[in-house]
C-alpha cells in the first residue's frame, strides 16, 4: 500500500480566549475539526466531512464558542447536491445550528465581528435566507451587495465604513472591530479576497510541518504537540440537535444518444451497448 501523504492542517485561532479551531484534511477531501486549548495544549477531536471546506472563507468568533464556515458538496449518484453552502455550528462539530443553501461558490463564509455580529459573505444577501440565525448572532452584510443601497456588485471582501443588517438598516458594530479589521487586510501576505480569514496575528510559536503540530519554545527548538497523519475517517455525533440540511433537486436525466454510427465515423467505430437493453 502506498504511502499517504502527509495530512493538511489549517489552524484559526480565537481572538480574545485560548482557544482555535484545526481544520485536519486528507485522504482526499475528507476533513475533520478538532478544538485546541492553547494554553494547555489539549485537543478535542470533532466530526468529519466528506467534502471540500474552504478554510480561507471560515472565522472562529472571537470567545470560541461558533464556527463559520463555507463548504461545497459534489453530486451524489441520485443527482442531488448540496452544492455550495454557509453553515454554523459549535466546535469542533459540523452540525448546523444554520445553513444556507447557496448552490455556488461565488462567496460565502462569514467573519465574525464581535461575539454577535456574523458578517456573512453572501453576493446577494438580499435573497431570503434558508433559516433565521441561531439565537444570540445577528447576520450583517456588505452594503454594495444589498439593493437597499443600490447592490453595486460582489464587493463583500473589502471592509466598508458600515455593514447592514438584513432589512438594509446600518448595523449597530463598534467602529473599533471594524478598524482591526480593516488593519488585517492591510497585514503582509494576507489573501485579500476575503477579509478576516488569513491570520496575520499567527503565533510564531506555532508550526505545522508534514501533517505535525509542534510548538517553537523560546530558546528556538521545537516541541511536537500532536501528529494528525494517523487519523482516519469515523462517524461523531455532535451533542446538539442541529437543523435540516437543504439538497439541490434532483438534475434531469439526459435523453440517451442514438447507437448508430455516424455516416462519417470511422470503420472501427462499434456502438455502444446498452445494459438496459438485451444483446443483438
Amino acid at each position: 500500500m502506498p504511502d499517504l501523504p502527509p495530512a493538511r492542517l489549517e489552524i484559526l485561532f480565537a481572538r480574545d480566549v485560548p482557544r482555535a479551531v484545526i481544520l485536519r484534511t486528507g485522504p482526499s477531501r475528507h476533513t475533520r475539526m478538532i478544538l485546541w486549548d492553547t494554553r494547555r495544549d489539549a485537543f478535542t477531536d470533532g466530526q468529519w466531512v466528506k467534502h471540500r471546506i474552504y478554510a480561507q472563507r471560515c472565522h472562529l468568533s472571537p470567545d470560541g464558542k461558533h464556527f463559520v464556515y463555507c463548504g461545497f458538496r459534489p453530486f451524489r449518484p441520485d443527482g442531488r447536491s448540496l452544492g455550495g453552502y454557509t453553515a454554523i455550528s459549535r466546535p469542533p462539530f459540523f452540525t448546523a445550528l444554520w445553513f444556507h443553501a447557496q448552490h455556488d461558490t461565488w462567496g460565502g463564509g462569514g467573519t465574525f465581528v464581535d461575539n454577535r455580529n456574523v458578517w456573512l459573505h453572501l453576493p446577494y444577501p438580499g435573497e431570503a435566507l434558508s433559516a433565521p440565525p441561531p439565537p444570540g448572532l445577528i447576520p450583517v452584510f456588505h452594503p454594495a451587495t444589498h439593493p437597499a443601497h443600490g447592490r453595486k456588485g460582489r464587493s463583500w471582501g473589502m471592509v466598508p465604513e458600515f455593514l447592514v443588517t438584513g432589512d438594509g438598516k446600518r448595523a449597530a458594530l463598534r467602529r473599533a472591530d471594524l478598524d482591526r479589521l480593516r488593519a488585517e487586510q492591510e497585514a503582509p501576505g494576507f489573501d485579500k479576497a476575503f477579509i478576516g480569514h488569513g491570520q496575520p496575528d499567527w503565533p510564531d510559536w506555532c508550526v505545522v510541518r508534514d501533517g505535525c503540530l509542534y510548538r517553537r519554545q523560546a530558546d528556538g527548538t521545537e516541541t511536537l504537540l500532536r501528529d494528525f497523519n494517523a487519523m482516519r475517517f469515523e462517524p461523531v455525533e455532535a451533542p446538539y440537535r442541529g437543523v435540516p440540511v437543504l439538497t439541490r433537486p434532483a438534475r434531469a436525466k439526459a435523453p440517451l444518444r442514438s447507437r448508430t454510427p455516424a455516416p462519417h465515423a470511422p470503420a472501427f467505430f462499434k456502438p455502444l451497448k446498452d445494459p438496459a437493453l438485451p444483446n443483438d
